[in-house]
């Protein structure tokens, strides 16, 4: 047991460390390293690495966003730190004890900046509803685009509480650091991983699942095989446009053509034993008025929803279960319409 928590503080360090390898065993002191995960290159100093600048990136398989973090943490402390965990006997490590070391760990380690890639009709869509000021893109200002993508940057202020001169110095530096990095950003291609399911594809059908509703039903594929065609709105509790879209499906359902059904699938609930977040989702779709079948994004679903970053996003399967077209990305109830319109004129 004390190894394993012994090893916690080290661990962050380690997996933040990482990008800046490539950094590092250059002679050049300032030079661009690509995080394509998120599509940003930054112009890092290596002697800020050597500081306690880290940096780490994610695809949106693993963040709401495909997004950069940027952190401080002083080693010299955390090394400290976990010299003082070592020494406690095994068996002796108490929750109290762990506790106490980890808020003095606290105080070595601070967030510096947050950069998220937003799908361009997304972020437009806060900027006409007026919901940037809300999460997540609360504080956050851009910083430049590519593409279909626009890229939002956030800043945390110094706070050097219980750090010494020196420490206090290095903070700052990183601060400084990244600031201007991001400033001087370059915007690349997003790994394939991390683009819209729209600019990769999904495949050709979707696969064969067991699952549950909200209600506590269990579902399964064969739910495609009740109507000619199924809407299938893939969403997040998480997500605003989301939400904000909802009374609005649930309007359409009521006047659907006959053969054509709506199934949500909420993609960050995976079980029925997630209680508290089934009770969001059922708060949110009782709310909204929706009546049509929202499921549950199970294991079974997890590697074909790897394809759908960002949410919601809509798309038409037929009753064998084949998706019909390309995937429509973002709140957008008159596109959904006009597919199912396209689809039954063409059929």
């Amino acid at each position: 047991m004390r190894r394993i928590r012994t090893r916690t503080v080290l661990a962050v360090t380690a997996a933040l460390s990482l990008v800046f390898a490539a950094v590092s065993c250059s002679g050049a002191k300032t030079e661009y390293v690509d995080f394509p995960a998120c599509g940003i290159s930054l112009p890092v100093d290596r002697s800020a690495a050597d500081k306690g600048l880290l940096v780490q990136s994610l695809g949106s398989d693993e963040s709401e966003y495909p997004a950069l973090y940027a952190f401080f943490q002083y080693i010299p402390a955390l090394d400290a730190i976990n010299a003082e965990m070592e020494k406690i006997a095994d068996g002796e490590m108490t929750a109290d004890l762990f506790n106490g070391f980890m808020e003095q760990a606290m105080l070595h380690y601070r967030q510096l900046a947050l950069v998220y890639a937003v799908p361009r009709e997304e972020y437009e869509e806060s900027l006409h509803d007026g919901t940037q000021d809300a999460k997540p893109f609360s504080g956050m200002s851009r910083i430049g685009s590519r593409g279909g993508v626009v890229y939002l940057a956030k800043y945390w202020d110094v706070d050097a509480e219980g750090m010494d001169s020196e420490e206090k110095q290095c903070y700052e530096d990183c601060s400084r650091e990244i600031r201007r990095a991001v400033k001087k950003a370059k915007f690349i291609d997003l790994e394939d991983r991390a683009l819209p399911a729209a600019s990769r594809g999904l495949p050709a059908s979707v696969p064969a699942f067991t699952t549950f509703d909200v209600a506590g039903n269990p579902q399964t594929n064969q739910i495609f095989a009740q109507a000619e065609l199924t809407v299938v709105n893939v969403w997040g509790t998480f997500c605003g446009p989301c939400i904000r879209e909802m009374p609005e499906l649930a309007e359409w359902n009521a006047s659907l053509p006959a053969g054509v059904q709506l199934v949500g699938m909420i993609s960050d609930i995976r079980s029925p034993d997630e209680t508290e977040s089934v009770a969001e989702a059922r708060s949110i779709l009782e709310g909204a008025g929706v009546t049509f079948t929202n499921i549950l994004a199970s294991d079974d679903l997890q590697l074909f929803l790897s394809g759908i970053q960002f949410v919601p996003t809509t798309f038409l399967v037929d009753g064998r279960g084949n998706i019909i077209g390309e995937p429509i990305i973002g709140a957008d109830v008159k596109k959904y319409r006009k597919a199912v319109s396209d689809y039954l004129s063409g059929r």
